[in-house]
Order: C-alpha cells, then sequence, then structure tokens
C-alpha cells in the first residue's frame, strides 16, 4: 500500500554521517524488521519533546512488510549489540548489513547492495538502521 512512496521519520537521532542517498533498515517499535530505503531528505531541528535536536528524515521504502519477530532479530547474534543502545539511529558495519539482508531474503523481499567488510568509512554512504520513530506519510 505504501511501498515506494516517501515517508517521513521524525525524532530521529543526530548523526552527521547521515546523508541523502545513504540506506536505512527501518525497524518497528518491538524490534521487528519491516523494510529498508533510501533517504531522499534529510532536516535538523529543535525537538521540544527529546529537550535538543533531531532529524526529521524522508525517506523512500522500496519493501515494507514485516519480515521477522523481535525474537527472530534477537538470534542473529550480530545483530544484538544493536538492542542495547537507547539511540533511534546507528551506523552498522559490515557483518549487521548482510546478516539483515539474509533476513530479508529468507522472505524473498528486494535487499539494499551489501556492504563488504574492508569498505572505508568517510564519504562512502553510510548505512544506518533506526527504530520507535514517530512516521507519517508526506
Amino acid at each position: 500500500m505504501f511501498v515506494g512512496q516517501p515517508w517521513d521519520y521524525d525524532k530521529v537521532s543526530v548523526n552527521p554521517r547521515l546523508h541523502e542517498g545513504d540506506v536505512v533498515y527501518l525497524i518497528a517499535a518491538y524490534n521487528e524488521l519491516y523494510g529498508w530505503g533510501h533517504v531522499i531528505k534529510k532536516e535538523s531541528y529543535q525537538d521540544n519533546e527529546l529537550n535538543g535536536r533531531a532529524y526529521k528524515i524522508t525517506v523512500t521504502r522500496p519493501v515494507l512488510k514485516v519480515i521477522t519477530s523481535p525474537d527472530e532479530m534477537k538470534k542473529v547474534p550480530q545483530l544484538t549489540p544493536l538492542f542495547s543502545t537507547t539511540d533511534n539511529l546507528v551506523e552498522l558495519n559490515a557483518a549487521q548489513v548482510n546478516a539483515l539482508n539474509q533476513l530479508l531474503a529468507a522472505q524473498l523481499a528486494i535487499t539494499p547492495p551489501a556492504k563488504a567488510s574492508d569498505e572505508p568509512p568517510g564519504p562512502v554512504k553510510s548505512v544506518q538502521l533506526f527504530h520507535g520513530c514517530k512516521s507519517r506519510q508526506t
């Protein structure tokens, strides 16, 4: 229904390495993987509820369906560290990206490109994960 349509997420943790064109994996409030997409817009703003800066990002989502249960996500050793942070935007390493892609592929979903283990940090597109953000259709 909303596949491919731009979708806004606000209250996203600030990470200056997040840029337009980056891939994000979408995790629901109870840690279910429900898709991925490309950031097409990023706006920084002062959030009164958070008492600080936050991002509002717009993401196009080529895959949008519940892919995993919370238990499935927590069984993948590479993904375990992702659930011990309070940030809702976390930069992923190659093992985490590839594990998420395997979960997507197991459900016959389109996957974003894999990230090579020797891929240098820096201006190369970073890959992010976020969950628990408020969202709305643009």
